[in-house]
């Protein structure tokens, strides 16, 4: 495997990037079908741990009643994780098995035609919450990209 070389600003120093994105598992999925997507989810979660710029994951329970109350609705599966930059997050993201997984989707989940995905700076050494994930798409779904919650194609430096 080969290293990734990124040039880093200064800032990343002290900040790292958070990022968490959620789906919906679709009516009826079969005990088959959500080991396949759990099996697929851990050579994903694998290779991200391995990865050049990966800092940490959310390894509770992708599917919880927790996740999905704090959502409003049922069958959501959460991932977050927090990176040293974008640039390794979105390497990450684009390649690979997260990419072929990213194909076969629809398989599993609802089509989501809302925002389901957000970036946000933090402070390097901490982690992110599940409520903070959810803060932070809806901060995006309200108010479109900002400093607060942004995507990949519309990035903002932290403070």
């Amino acid at each position: 495997m080969h290293k990734i070389l990124l040039e880093k600003p200064e800032f990343y120093a002290e900040f790292h990037i958070a990022q968490a994105n959620y789906a919906r598992w679709k009516e009826g999925v079969t005990q088959r079908e959500i080991d396949e997507f759990v099996l697929r989810a851990d050579e994903i979660y694998q290779n991200a741990h391995e990865a050049p710029g990966f800092v940490w994951r959310y390894d509770g329970k992708m599917c919880s009643p927790t996740i999905d109350e704090l959502f409003g609705f049922n069958r959501v599966l959460l991932n977050m994780s927090v990176w040293e930059s974008i640039d390794e997050l979105k390497h990450f993201v684009v390649h690979g098995a997260h990419l072929d997984a990213m194909k076969s989707d629809p398989i599993w989940v609802e089509e989501d035609l809302n925002v389901s995905s957000v970036l946000w700076w933090v402070a390097t050494g901490t982690t992110p919450s599940i409520s903070e994930a959810k803060n932070k798409l809806d901060s995006l779904k309200s108010h479109g990209a900002t400093q607060a919650a942004f995507t990949f194609n519309r990035r903002f430096q932290p403070l």
